[in-house]
């Protein structure tokens, strides 16, 4: 054989093994920072969120509370401008058994300072507060005076510095209203603006307003997202702008991070469809939001240019969501709020450090369309993955881990999956949403101080998923445990680390040695 026809072989035998390679080895979420969330960020299982009180807290227990909000809320009657705008009933879209019964748990009313009559309406409806200081914030003397009337309320949750800045105030000047109003109310949290997002690509997303950093005065970060349409086919924009907006935001600690989603414009071809909408909630979880708001502008306020006209302008205030306007997406919106209820102790829970790799079969728009998070519950051995689809577009997802498992439940379908020994494949719609229990085979430890190691009789050998069999998926857990030094299955010599040793017994090991380990 000549050495120029070695050459086209060797050339041939290459392009079709990396023909053969490249679709299972696209990994969708390989602890890369955009795919995986928060999954590397909170390792160490400090997840901050927000109690009941309004405090914050870096635990699940029975205090923990994952604010389900909805903007600019009507209460009829109930509201200090209803009389003084002259509406009536007819006018009213919003109530509170509405919000209550479509399982929000939180409220921002109409941009005013709450009266302690309107907080004692919500908190008779099962409602929170979250108060924005925007209109009190000009006078120190009315700003003490209006929070020392309302800081002792069980409805109050937390404040807003301002939306949309309406006062023109600088950093400065926002910064001792901080300051001010943390003198008198050290138990609840500050929001620093509700409009740290916008819909220009090119603006800066976070905590900022007007080229201004306010993540120095905030205590929690709020980023508007928006706008996500019907005719996107992707939600990777927004989930890099939450990734751009957490950078810039967080600085050296984390804060709880809430999510406002889609400001629905008046152009209905232009909202997004029931399972989009539920993409775009469920995508800011898995990229680390403890808590929703979605945007509505049903408001008394917004009936004022309309009234002497006609009582109900559906072009107007169809920039918001409301039962009448959208219900189709009012309706999603509930579901993915009782889910978010249902499921919160596994949403709040501390991440898991478990390696695990994501891969899809089927291209895709995006180029890592899967995006998940991996959680772990106290004194639980279950794993709870989150795992979303974030294209318009259907494919199949598998999920490998380094441990046997012997069952999977998909919670929000009630399926039960088959897994084949370390890893389960699932189908995915467009946007579809999973949230996974994974029971592992069970383990023993060598000692209280190292857990999660595979024992068994050929685990010295080089077998360390005890399947029994020496083989090339234990050198896939030695290589990965060499690399991140997260868990210990392939501490062949049992001295605690994984290292060129361990490599070596795997090499050195009888590949064709296999037991039975029914």
């Amino acid at each position: 054989m000549t050495t120029r026809k070695l050459i086209i072989i060797t050339i041939e035998v290459i392009l079709l093994m990396l023909v053969y390679i490249e679709p299972s080895n696209i990994y969708a979420s390989d602890f890369i920072p955009d795919d995986s969330g928060i999954q590397k960020i909170y390792q160490d299982g400090k997840i901050p969120h927000l109690s009941k009180s309004g405090s914050i807290q870096y635990s699940y227990n029975e205090n923990s509370f994952f604010p389900r909000g909805l903007y600019h809320v009507d209460l009829g009657r109930n509201s200090k401008h209803w009389n003084l705008l002259g509406l009536n009933d007819s006018l009213s879209r919003d109530t509170a058994d509405q919000v209550r019964d479509a399982g929000f748990n939180l409220v921002y009313l109409d941009g005013d300072f709450p009266t302690v009559q309107e907080l004692d309406y919500l908190q008779n409806h099962g409602l929170k507060l979250y108060a924005t200081v925007t209109t009190v914030a000009s006078s120190k003397d009315l700003l003490i005076q209006s929070i020392n009337q309302i800081k002792n309320h069980p409805a109050l949750l937390s404040y807003m510095l301002f939306d949309e800045n309406p006062l023109n105030l600088n950093l400065a000047q926002w910064s001792d209203v901080y300051q001010t109003i943390r003198s008198l109310d050290p138990n609840h949290p500050i929001y620093p603006s509700g409009t740290a997002g916008g819909e220009n690509q090119d603006q800066e997303y976070g905590c900022t307003f007007e080229e201004t950093n306010f993540a120095d005065i905030s205590d929690v970060l709020q980023y508007n997202m928006y706008p996500i349409y019907s005719s996107d086919s992707s939600l990777s924009l927004m989930t890099s702008r939450i990734d751009q907006a957490r950078n810039v935001c967080q600085n050296s600690s984390s804060k709880p991070f809430i999510f406002v989603y889609q400001a629905f414009h008046n152009n209905a071809l232009k909202r997004p469809s029931r399972s989009q909408l539920r993409g775009m909630i469920y995508s800011s979880i898995v990229h680390g939001a403890v808590g929703i708001f979605g945007y509505n502008q049903h408001t008394p306020w917004k009936w004022r240019s309309v009234i002497g006209d006609v009582p109900y302008n559906q072009d107007y205030v169809g920039g918001g969501i409301s039962p009448e306007v959208t219900p189709d997406l009012w309706n999603a919106v509930s579901q993915t709020n009782r889910e978010i209820d249902t499921y919160a102790d596994v949403l709040l829970a501390k991440t898991a450090t478990d390696i695990y790799h994501v891969f899809r079969t089927s291209t895709g728009i995006s180029e890592h369309p899967l995006h998940t998070i991996l959680k772990e519950k106290p004194n639980d051995p279950s794993r709870y993955l989150l795992a979303l689809n974030i294209d318009g577009a259907p494919l199949e997802g598998k999920f490998s881990f380094g441990r046997e498992i012997l069952d999977v439940k998909s919670f929000l379908d009630g399926r039960i999956l088959e897994p084949d020994k370390h890893s389960f494949s699932d189908a995915f719609g467009e946007y579809g949403v999973r949230l996974y229990r994974i029971v592992f085979k069970q383990e023993q430890t060598i000692s209280p101080s190292v857990t999660n190691v595979y024992l068994c009789q050929t685990k010295s050998r080089g077998d360390a998923n005890c399947d029994g069999k020496i083989n090339e998926a234990d050198y896939g857990i030695w290589k990965e445990e060499m690399k991140n030094m997260t868990s210990l299955y392939a501490d062949y010599n049992s001295d605690g680390k994984v290292s060129l040793v361990d490599f070596e017994i795997w090499r050195r090991s009888d590949k064709s040695y296999s037991i039975s380990t029914s």
